[in-house]
């Protein structure tokens, strides 16, 4: 099967056509590929941190990932509107299941965490163009379905990911968690090649923005890289982590005025005159704050305050993936029965989302006291909200924007959700830590810390990951049995009002989002014939 462009127009295949739907689920299969090579790693990473030496650079392999998609995505959305589709989607499918073969070799951290950026790239040049075909296979009334089916496939890999990781890695070795991308991968190319159309797209005259690229990758790059080092591996304070976010945002002035005179601009500024693409990177860049802060300080506050083993927390923790999944499922369903009218859609999501943050908050706030059926109900309202969202957005740029910018405004929503969860993954501890400080010592019970002065008291005051010790239950050894027990009981409820002033502060952000999604409008494609807002 083979599809045309006329203009800047793919025209599509017939809606619900059997091609369409085989090529979309070659697609769904790579999104899949790329969502399982970042999953099927979570459990190996402690084995991996032994066997390379550097529990120091433990996060190195998941961050090195994270920026590099988050930089790549809207780079690749443009190159798709430019190349098409196929061509990004091929090259995304190898270089994730080639740069596995390194990954699984590596010999130490550093390797390991140049392979997984490499990785990275892959994982986002699959990631925008993916998303981009549904624009080209299906028409606008139909998207909302098959977007949703994304989100599933996402869903998925977060689900059999992390355990088929720690069977891989016990069973064999940590290394054959990265291997198993191969041979899947190799499969998914070859349906990648056989069942996608190709096309025959007219190449625009003008160069390719290269300029704007490289702008953005280095105005991107060093401002994630601060985020992710800043506390953990230099100070915020230090000249590096300054030094990387003041370049970062004098190279993003650079990129705004580099794609304001570009002739064909990786990603054209005039989008953002268009309502539903302004008003759903902020709800997009909201979501994401949401997403990554509760995946943060959730498991925190099941093993810390709780109680929970870390396998029963991470049990309950995948309710929140599973609902995401479903609410895309469901939302995509009733936005292509709507005839792809997301306004009402995307209030539903926004304002799923901003009750979960809140029951979520109040949740925590509770303490110990919770039950698993709180517990999982907030967190279910919440990824519900989050599936809507993710959904309804996708489609209501797709609608909105002209056929030739789909790919770059389509990634430009994944750009600012990753940006608003690298933000808050390096803001979310500080912030906790600074909380349960505050709150432990407002609730240490008066007279303790004359009884018991010692280090141990110190630590479970100042740090909350101490309570995540096991050794935390019998401590501090020299106080008497019930005083440790109040005292225990004291830090504890005071990480779970931590926890909830952070959750609180996400609900307060998610209701924004509400707010903005009022700037949709209510009519399927209603911008969609808006050339004058074109890529400029």
């Amino acid at each position: 099967m083979t599809a045309r462009m006329s203009g800047s127009a793919i025209e599509r295949a017939p809606p619900e056509s059997r091609g369409a739907r085989r090529a979309f689920a070659a697609i769904a299969m790579a999104v899949f590929l790329t969502a399982l090579s970042q999953t099927v790693v979570v459990t190996a990473l402690p084995r991996i941190a032994a066997d390379l030496g550097r529990f120091d650079q433990y996060a190195w392999t998941a961050t090195a990932y994270a920026v590099a998609v988050t930089i790549v995505t809207p780079v690749a959305g443009g190159l798709s509107d430019r190349y098409g589709r196929r061509p990004l989607l091929l090259l995304g499918v190898a270089i994730v299941s080639m740069a596995a073969i390194p990954a699984g070799w590596s010999p130490d951290m550093v390797w390991m965490a140049v392979s997984r950026a490499v990785q990275g790239v892959g994982g986002g040049i699959v990631s925008a163009a993916a998303i981009a075909a549904v624009a080209d296979l299906f028409a606008p009334e139909e998207r909302g379905k098959y977007l949703g089916l994304i989100g599933a496939a996402y869903g998925a890999a977060f689900l059999l990911g992390p355990p088929l990781g720690g069977v891989l890695t016990d069973a064999l070795s940590w290394r054959w968690s990265l291997w198993l991308i191969v041979p899947l991968g190799a499969a998914i190319l070859v349906a990648v090649a056989r069942v996608f159309p190709g096309e025959r797209r007219e190449v625009p005259k003008e160069r390719p923005d290269l300029a704007g690229m490289a702008a953005l990758t280095l105005a991107a790059g060093p401002v994630l890289l601060a985020l992710s080092w800043g506390g953990a591996v230099y100070p915020w304070t230090s000249p590096l982590t300054i030094g990387l976010l003041a370049f970062g945002a004098a190279m993003a002035a650079v990129f705004v005025l580099v794609e304001a005179r570009a002739a064909a601009p990786i990603m054209p500024l005039g989008m953002y005159r268009l309502r539903a693409v302004a008003a759903s990177s902020v709800v997009m860049f909201l979501a994401g704050l949401v997403l990554y802060g509760s995946v943060i300080v959730l498991p925190l506050h099941f093993q810390g305050v709780i109680g929970l083993p870390a396998s029963t927390s991470g049990i309950w923790l995948t309710v929140l993936p599973v609902c995401m999944a479903a609410g895309g499922m469901v939302s995509g369903q009733l936005i292509s029965r709507a005839g792809g009218r997301c306004r009402l859609s995307g209030l539903a999501g926004t304002g799923m989302m901003t009750a979960g943050a809140f029951a979520m908050a109040a949740m925590a706030a509770m303490g110990r006291d919770v039950s698993a059926v709180a517990a999982m109900t907030s967190m279910g309202v919440t990824g519900l909200g989050l599936g809507f969202v993710l959904s309804s957005f996708a489609v209501a740029v797709q609608n909105s924007v002209p056929p030739g910018t789909v790919g770059a405004a389509t990634s430009a929503l994944q750009f600012f959700r990753q940006l608003g969860g690298m933000l808050v993954l390096a803001a979310i501890g500080p912030a906790v830590a600074l909380r349960y400080a505050a709150r432990a010592r407002e609730s240490v019970p008066a007279g303790l810390e004359a009884q018991d002065p010692s280090a141990r008291l110190e630590a479970l005051t100042r740090d909350p990951q101490a309570l995540l010790d096991p050794s935390a239950a019998d401590a501090p050894g020299a106080t008497a049995p019930a005083a440790a027990d109040a005292l225990l009981a004291a830090l504890r409820a005071a990480l779970g009002g931590a926890v909830g002033d952070v959750l609180l502060i996400l609900a307060i952000a998610a209701s924004l989002s509400v707010a903005a999604t009022l700037f949709l409008s209510n009519s399927a494609g209603e911008e969609s014939h808006r050339k004058s807002a074109e890529q400029r």
